[in-house]
């Protein structure tokens, strides 16, 4: 794909799909998103990033959530203090605005390749905490 036709936004869609931000910090920092994104497609010898359709993969996403970028009014500013470790982009399901979802939030996190008990122990424990008022905000690892 072309690196024009791509836009920030489904760039970072696709950065954020496939790589942790400090993976792709050694990328020259005066590179777009999209130049980030191409780059990457060229060099990946599994063809697994040439398979991937950022644009599609981003209105897949629109259908139950919103992806917010740095450049978006919404971003929350807290998370220019992460520097290299900065998130390439949020997605955000909820009808509330992000300042009030993030002015309580607890993060969860885990492992890529979690048993099913751990899994189950998680999604309980998320369930808790978004019922006593908090946002839930995981890595999708």
């Amino acid at each position: 794909m072309p690196e024009s036709t791509l836009t920030e936004r489904a760039a970072r869609a696709a950065l954020a799909a496939h790589f942790a931000p400090d993976q792709i910090a050694a990328d020259p920092a005066d590179c777009s998103p999209a130049e980030v994104w191409q780059r990457h497609v060229r060099r990946d010898n599994s063809g697994r990033l040439a398979q991937y359709k950022p644009r599609e993969e981003l209105d897949n996403t629109y259908l139950t959530c919103q992806f917010v970028i740095p450049s978006d009014e919404v971003w929350p500013t807290a998370l220019a203090d992460l520097g290299p470790d900065c998130p390439h982009g949020l997605v955000v399901r909820g009808g509330t605005q992000l300042s009030q979802l993030t002015a309580r939030a607890v993060a969860v996190t885990g492992n890529r390749n979690a048993t099913e008990q751990a899994i189950t122990r998680t999604q309980a424990f998320a369930a808790a905490v978004a019922e006593a008022g908090h946002t839930v905000t995981a890595t999708l690892a």
